[in-house]
């Protein structure tokens, strides 16, 4: 067995597994990874762009309501510390 590498068309590239792997650039093992993520980006913006054609043929009818009016809580403090003994 040889440690040469082989191309696709059956040819040798020269290198070994080893000088191959010392040259490859950061960017070149990221982008191995780039294609199935770009696929689910895809998928993912493909599913948000139905969902919102969807609520928009249903919902569209709807009236909105009125604004949710949202109480004011005061600030509290804890005059002591206070610890609880079980």
């Amino acid at each position: 067995m040889t440690d040469k590498l082989i191309k696709t068309d059956g040819t040798s590239s020269g290198l070994t597994l080893g000088s191959a792997i010392a040259d490859t650039d950061a960017f070149e093992v990221q982008q191995a990874f780039v294609a199935p993520a770009s696929t689910q980006h895809q998928t993912f913006a493909a599913v948000k762009t139905w969902i919102k054609a969807w609520i928009t043929k249903y919902f569209s009818g709807v009236a909105r309501g009125k604004p949710i009016v949202r109480p004011t809580v005061p600030q509290t403090r804890m005059p002591a510390e206070k610890r609880l003994v079980l």
